[in-house]
């Protein structure tokens, strides 16, 4: 319901977005001839070269072949015992085979790992022949089937991906079908992410070679002839986060390989997606003329995401907390009921200072934790936060007496020297941080041997019943507060999403172990509204 307004929003988003952050060029270079880099989720194109630009696609176009066998089973037209053919043709066939028996029978579940997996030429024409006919109308029937999809640029004469100089296809509409098989066959689609095969005693691998690098690829499909070069239709997934990559016309499977990792990799680094609206969230009112109400709500039907640089979203972040920076800590006590502060206690107990050890209080914003740790016996701290209000309020508002140091730097390159600290602390800042990973490395380098990182963040409720009414406080009353007192109300809706968005207890836990740390633990706070996560360097 209300899909236009969604559409709408979204691109008025983007455009803002856009005017406000600017839209950096890319800067990356590819020898592919051919490339196209997406977000599977929003649809962002990340990266481009020659994306419409009329290829031959040879062996991806098996994703076709696919995605016509996965239809007719989900329509009930063809089963996975059902038993296919093998004829004369489709065992005559060369290239890369699953060397299917002449005359044979095979079932349609060996026929998909087949093509898939082994990317049997003979058993792709087996599948064709038993569908359509003949190979010949099967690509007809491929044609006509992208055409309905929206592929507008792609053309096919065979099943297999042979080379026939009428049988195109673009990057761009690759992409689009990659995606499409993955969220219209999600159960089926498991069989690309299977990493070898056996039919009549031959074991073949999977020739994707992203299944093997422990990247979070699940698919999709590898392609070479002489004419198309080395190509490959890849999907990544890590952390719900999806990217689909067309590449084509290299040199070789091993600079293949390489350069997929490469622009993988990039994406994922270069970029993030930042949620503008949840699914079910009203984003106005309209008016109804001579109804009984004088206006409805419009409901999002499913979230809304937005693509956007790393670099960013960084700079979205600084211009939330500059906002709120006068009244951030007014506001803390006002949306936690002052328990935030009984939070911040636990986390200096547990942390237990001494008069010899010093602080490095990261994202420390007003320095209310690095003020904690000195009045417990603390010897002195520094705090690290990026944003200059937030550093200028707690300045303003600290003990001249404090032994104090007050930086601006990112929690991800912090300006001080390896093995400076004894303890380091992260209150409410690690969800803000666009890079995680490098900022638990960076907080790691700079604590000495034996030093300790305590991190207090929002979590997650594990009790239903607390967690409907800690949401209904989040995403109702939350952010009305937020915009009585600090008159933006969207700064405080893009915190309550950042906490949504965090890893789980044990998520982080385990991004600390990754991170070098040892001895990691973490205690749940008021049932898992918040966590402390404690980790050694060794």
């Amino acid at each position: 319901m209300f899909r236009c307004y969604q559409n709408i929003i979204l691109s008025i988003s983007a455009v803002i977005l856009c005017l406000v952050l600017g839209t950096p060029a890319n800067s990356f270079t590819t020898s592919a001839k051919q490339l196209i880099l997406m977000d599977a989720k929003t649809g962002e194109v990340l990266l481009e070269k020659n994306a419409d630009e009329l290829m031959h696609p040879a062996s991806m176009s098996k994703i076709m072949t696919v995605y016509l066998a996965f239809e007719a089973i989900k329509k009930g037209h063809l089963r996975l015992d059902d038993k296919i053919p093998v004829s004369e043709n489709a065992w005559r066939k060369g290239g890369s085979r699953m060397f299917l028996k002449l005359n044979s029978q095979v079932n349609v579940s060996d026929i998909l790992r087949g093509i898939i997996v082994q990317s049997g030429n003979d058993a792709a024409i087996a599948l064709a022949e038993h569908l359509e006919g003949s190979e010949e109308a099967f690509a007809e029937k491929m044609t006509s089937k992208a055409k309905e999809l929206g592929l507008q640029n792609s053309t096919f004469k065979n099943a297999t991906g042979w080379p026939n100089a009428d049988h195109l296809m673009t990057a761009r509409d690759l992409s689009k079908l990659a995606v499409l098989t993955i969220k219209q066959f999600p159960e089926l689609y498991s069989i690309y992410s299977e990493t070898n095969f056996t039919h009549n005693k031959i074991n073949q691998g999977n020739r994707n070679p992203l299944l093997y690098k422990g990247m979070g690829a699940d698919g999709l499909k590898t392609g070479r002839t002489k004419a198309s070069g080395y190509g490959l239709t890849a999907s990544v997934e890590r952390a719900g986060r999806r990217l689909v990559l067309v590449i084509n016309g290299l040199t070789s499977s091993r600079k293949r390989t390489i350069e997929s990792q490469r622009v993988i990799e990039w994406g994922f680094r270069e970029y993030v997606n930042h949620k503008i609206y949840n699914s079910n969230d009203s984003i106005t009112n309209i008016d109804v003329w001579l109804g009984k109400a004088k206006t409805i709500p419009a409901i999002i039907e499913t979230e809304l995401l937005l693509t956007i640089k790393r670099s960013d979203k960084q700079k979205l972040v600084n211009k939330v907390f500059a906002s709120v920076a006068s009244k951030y800590d007014l506001m803390n006590d006002l949306t936690s009921f002052g328990i935030h502060r009984l939070w911040k206690n636990d986390l200096i107990n547990w942390l237990a200072p001494q008069r010899n050890q010093k602080l490095a209080d990261i994202a420390g914003g007003t320095g209310d934790i690095a003020k904690k740790f000195l009045n417990a016996g603390g010897g002195s701290a520094y705090v690290y936060d990026i944003n200059q209000e937030m550093l200028n309020t707690g300045q303003n508002k600290s003990n001249t007496s404090q032994k104090i140091i007050w930086t601006i730097a990112s929690a991800e390159n912090i300006p001080a020297t390896e093995g400076s600290f004894e303890r380091a602390t992260i209150g409410f800042g690690l969800r803000n941080i666009t890079n995680r990973t490098k900022c638990l490395k960076e907080i790691y380098r700079i604590l000495k041997p034996g030093g300790r990182l305590i991190c207090l963040e929002f979590s997650h409720v594990e009790n239903d019943a607390i967690k409907k009414l800690y949401d209904t406080w989040s995403f109702i009353f939350m952010p009305s507060i937020g915009k009585k007192i600090t008159g933006d109300k969207d700064a405080y809706n893009y915190l309550v999403e950042s906490i949504r968005q965090f890893p789980t207890q044990p998520e982080l836990a385990q991004m600390f172990s990754d991170a070098g740390f040892s001895r990691v633990k973490y205690r749940n706070l008021s049932n898992g509204i918040v966590a402390l996560h404690s980790g050694w360097k060794i």
